[in-house]
């Protein structure tokens, strides 16, 4: 009561005093600049400082800023410095009196600084609050993951990627939220960050990630239930429920009972669910289940949702079991909180079949409560297409569906089918579906943990939300090209409150912001650009800031609207620092929060390699894994203390891994034995692991031994060089500048799910006019919700399994293991080494560029050359990165001729050009086996399946020892070569052997190269 009077008193002094006040502003007021470019050079935040008022009290002044003055980060101990700097600077009229108090909308300076950013582990505050997440219990739990209590164990992030596609009542059509800009829009932008990276990194770190729009890509979509689905037209297949026990009804439930759905219709109010009594673990008698099937159309990736009901007797201890097709993995679900919506259990990978069973037993290891119960309803596989449709009956378009993967869609649509309550998605009686989207998903946080502790007394799913997240890019050009950065934003004030339903300061989401940005701002310095923008951090009252009711912020990565930033934007190694170094601010502050120690999850490791173990006598093969840790220089914390192995038979599924428990160590470099038997190829990948966390998967190693033939004879090395990542290829000139995907359109992580279509506006000057007249970088959006396979470090497989088949044994490596490890080549009669798209690319300052032959790669090739191995080499630019280039790099003219002379003289080839083909045909030419096919056909345009080569090598014998053997169907161009050596052969090919579109074409590929080296 005290501290509210004597607010009054002030306030109303101030406007007392408004002449008086406006006098001192204005004395005060050319400082501000001063101090504004002071404090820009010590933070490096460029802005503004306005001054609003300036109180006398006494002999003393107090300094009243507008938020500007919050706008810049400040750190502990930095309002010493500013009192300092602002008394030097007082007017002369005003030496007498005292520097008082310095506020920003009502908040005191001290009150603005937050913790540095740290790199030891160690939490840069603490309270010594007990960590509440230790104590309660997990809301989704992967029981094949262990507890990772220096990372996100037990944490649940609500998270969410900026916009997405919706229907506009006023122009009657389906629309993007933002324009198609440099061959993307932020509706799906922000996909390709949050995707990929950010959520598996989280996931990785033990934290479980929900989200109000569909993360699913895959356009399939398979529902079990059981009550009778819909069976008509409408996109969704139907899945088989059975039930095995005691089953009773539960009341309302789940039942897609329509084709699509309108208005603010709900499916999980259209059915019913079941449930039976939960009994103890060691409890056989008295088991119950209930299994989801799935026949599923196409191979591929399928997450796996489930709902349930939640009641007053829920276990908090379901157990639910996906079969894969790399085997089985355990979920265990509290049922007590998220009933009645879909639940994210995983992603995995099926073929024919999917099924996940979930029984009434409790765990062993879980508290089991007499007269608990579990519940069942629906599972589906599959993201699906949009159904939920708009517009109006009344209207002469009626109502339509987006003819979107419901991935594109926006939250307000996913909200709504996965059952939120429609005040929650349709706060606008249906006439704006633009706001009924942003102002749905932070409602949606808040609607998600009403009823918890975290959020009492509020109706809700019970769910305890640690943290919420925005993540956009934002809009702005700048002169001269350079980056607008990076811009983060909270809220201190909703609802008049600075509090949390928890108590909590709402301050401690400015400590969270700032955190977030500076690690942002500091790994993409570092890693790219050393003038990379931070920009500032804003206390503005946006929705998806203000509503949530746990620590919230919106992240501005970058401008997908500036040219300069987008070159950056595009390219899959940056979108995985930038998503890191996300992740990484997220750990380190709830390290904050909540007083615990941190530790990064390593980075994937590198120099992999598999090869044959050498004979033990007793008939048994056995296969040796070598590789090394990739340390992290940004993060020391972030060093590996163990492995996981994980393993793949013939064309299965990887299995969900193993710890490895026999490792030997050599230096830095790691390995073990695992083994295996002839007739089969088996995959490896290698996880590293610490108590923060586990990394992404290492690239994929493969080995086998013809059944028939157990010997190591004409063993076959088969290397993969091609370990590039990239944006497409792009100019840039003061007048035009764009990406050029005729030319190169990159090589994506995986797959690419944001491109919407090439950019067709070069023109710099042209400016925006409107979201359809976009200006420069104006894009096409004819491929949008398409996906577009990229690199899938998997390229071993496909080459082995065509040189076994030929009767040949073979192990592979990574290019680095190759130069580094001269072992591998002793035993190799042959080594295929395999280029792909790689090409030198301008990189990160502190990344090498993907150069297909760098020198380690020469002369690794002429060491096994001049001992009389043979070698195959296919990829699109094994000419062009030599002769010519794709990107505007620098290339030392001294290791261009050197280049040169190693492919006419080691390889024998010439370069004839490159997009040597537009067809994408090649027919075989010269003598070859009557049998095999005349021609054979690439992928040479964007696709789902594999990676596509729009510009595809000419290569000409360079020698009277070189011969052709393949050529472009379309130009007659030579593809390839045959090279007779002093002591070793060479076949060269200008596109990559994994690109050919059959598989009986690669091995006919590959048998005429083999027999080639055989002759």
């Amino acid at each position: 009561m005290k501290g509210i009077i004597t607010i009054t008193a002030l306030i109303l002094a101030i406007s007392f005093n408004s002449y008086g006040q406006s006098a001192i502003v204005k004395d005060f007021t050319p400082i501000c600049d001063t101090l504004a470019e002071r404090i820009g050079q010590r933070t490096t935040v460029q802005g503004e400082l306005k001054l609003k008022a300036v109180m006398k009290r006494g002999n003393s002044l107090d300094f009243y800023f507008t938020e500007s003055l919050g706008d810049f980060p400040w750190r502990k101990g930095e309002s010493k410095w500013f009192r300092k700097a602002l008394r030097e600077l007082f007017p002369e009229k005003y030496e007498g009196y005292r520097l008082g108090e310095i506020y920003s909308r009502g908040i005191s300076l001290g009150q603005l600084e937050t913790p540095d950013l740290t790199f030891n582990g160690n939490p840069a505050v603490s309270d010594n609050r007990k960590n509440p997440v230790a104590k309660r219990p997990h809301f989704v739990k992967r029981e094949d993951r262990p507890e990772f209590d220096r990372g996100l164990s037990g944490m649940n992030i609500a998270l969410w990627q900026s916009h997405g596609r919706y229907y506009d009542t006023k122009s009657e059509r389906w629309r993007w939220q933002r324009p198609c800009l440099f061959q993307t829009c932020e509706d799906m932008f922000t996909q390709s960050f949050v995707i990929p990276y950010l959520v598996p990194m989280i996931e990785n770190a033990g934290g479980y990630v929900l989200m109000p729009r569909e993360r699913d890509i895959q356009t399939h979509e398979i529902i079990s239930d059981n009550d009778t689905c819909y069976d008509g037209e409408g996109g969704r297949l139907i899945g088989r429920y059975e039930e095995k026990g005691k089953w009773t009804d539960a009341g309302e439930g789940f039942a897609d009972t329509k084709p699509y759905y309108t208005d603010t219709e709900n499916p999980f109010t259209l059915g019913t669910a079941r449930q039976a009594s939960a009994i103890s673990p060691d409890d056989r008698k008295s088991a119950s289940r209930v299994t989801w099937t799935a026949d599923i159309p196409e191979k591929g990736e399928y997450s796996v949702y489930v709902s349930y009901k939640s009641l007053p007797e829920s276990t908090s201890a379901a157990r639910y079991t996906v079969h894969h097709l790399g085997g089985r993995t355990d979920f265990t679900v509290n049922q007590k909180m998220g009933g009645g919506i879909w639940i994210y259990l995983g992603t995995f990978e099926f073929e024919k079949e999917g099924r996940v069973v979930l029984e009434n037993r409790t765990p062993k290891g879980y508290g089991h409560k007499n007269g608990s119960v579990v519940t069942a309803d629906a599972v589906r596989f599959g993201g699906g297409m949009g159904n939920i449709a708009r517009g109006s009956d009344d209207d002469t378009s009626g109502v339509s569906v987006s003819g979107m993967p419901r991935s594109a869609e926006a939250a307000r649509y996913w909200l709504q089918w996965s059952g939120a309550d429609a005040e929650i998605y349709s706060q606008n009686e249906g006439k704006d579906d633009y706001k009924d989207d942003y102002m749905s998903r932070g409602d949606w946080v808040a609607w998600l943990s009403g009823g918890s502790d975290a959020n009492p007394g509020k109706k809700g799913k019970a769910v305890p939300i640690d943290l919420a997240l925005g993540f956009h890019s934002d809009a702005g050009v700048t002169p001269g090209d350079s980056t607008v950065g990076t811009l983060a934003i909270y809220t201190l004030k909703s609802e008049g409150i600075r509090k949390y339903p928890t108590g909590e300061s709402r301050m401690t989401s400015r400590e969270y912001a700032d955190i977030v940005q500076s690690q942002v701002v500091n790994d993409l310095r570092s890693e790219y650009d050393s003038l990379w923008s931070r920009r500032a951090i804003w206390d503005r009252g946006y929705r998806e800031s203000r509503t949530p009711s746990c620590p919230s912020m919106l992240l501005e990565l970058l401008s997908h609207q500036n040219f300069a930033d987008m070159k950056y934007g595009l390219n899959p190694s940056f979108r995985f620092t930038a998503s890191r170094a996300v992740y990484k601010g997220m750990l380190k502050y709830l390290s904050n929060r909540y007083g615990f120690q941190y530790v990064v999850q390593p980075l994937p490791v590198e120099d992999i390699s598999v090869s044959f173990a050498k004979e033990s006598g007793s008939g048994t093969r056995k296969a040796v894994l070598k590789w090394r840790q990739r340390h992290d220089p940004l993060e020391p914390t972030a060093s590996a203390d163990g492995y996981i192995l994980h393993t793949r038979t013939d064309s299965g599924g990887f299995d969900n891994g193993k710890v490895i428990e026999n490792i030997r160590r050599d230096g830095d470099t790691f390995s073990t034995e695992v083994k295996i038997m002839p007739g089969h190829i088996y995959s490896f990948r290698i996880t590293a692991c610490n108590r923060g966390g586990r990394s992404f998967p290492s690239e994929t190693v493969s080995i086998g031994l013809p059944s028939e033939d157990t010997s190591d004879d004409r063993l076959v090395l088969v290397v993969n060089n091609f370990d590039r990542i990239s944006s497409p290829a792009f100019f840039d000139t003061p007048s035009y500048a764009g990406f050029e995907n005729g030319s190169d359109s990159g090589v994506p992580y995986i797959r690419d799910i944001s491109f919407t279509g090439e950019m067709y506006q070069r023109r710099r000057d042209l400016q925006w006019a409107s979201d359809d007249n976009p200006g420069f970088g104006a894009s096409f959006s004819d491929k949008a919700g398409t996906v577009i396979a990229g690199n899938s470090f998997d390229y071993a497989f496909t080459h082995g399994k065509a040189i076994m088949a030929e009767g040949h044994p073979f192990c592979s490596c990574s290019n680095e293991a190759f130069c580094n490890d001269s072992t591998l080549v002793r035993t190799a009669w042959a080594v295929d080494i395999i280029c792909g798209k790689q090409v030198t690319v301008p990189e990160g300052r502190s990344r090498e560029s993907f150069r297909i032959f760098p020198e380690p790669m020469q002369d690794a090739i002429k060491r096994y050359t001049s001992k009389g191995g043979n070698i195959i080499i296919s990829g699109s630019y094994i000419g062009t990165d030599i002769w010519d280039r794709v990107y505007p790099v620098t290339v030392d003219e001294n290791f261009r001729k050197k280049s040169m002379d190693f492919a006419v003289k080691t390889l024998g080839f010439r370069w004839e050009g490159s997009h040597a083909s537009r067809c994408g045909e090649v027919r075989a030419y010269g003598t070859w086996p009557s049998e095999a096919r005349p021609s054979f056909s690439f992928c040479n345009a964007p696709n789902p399946k594999i990676y596509c080569v729009e510009a595809p090598d000419g290569i000409a014998p360079a020698n009277a020892s070189s011969r052709t053997f393949l050529r472009y169907a379309d130009t007659s161009v030579s593809a390839g070569i045959l090279y007779q050596g002093e002591c070793y052969r060479t076949v060269c090919i200008g596109f990559p052997i994994e690109v050919l579109e059959s598989d009986d074409d690669i091995r006919a590929i590959i048998a005429r190269s083999l027999s080639f080296l055989s002759e």
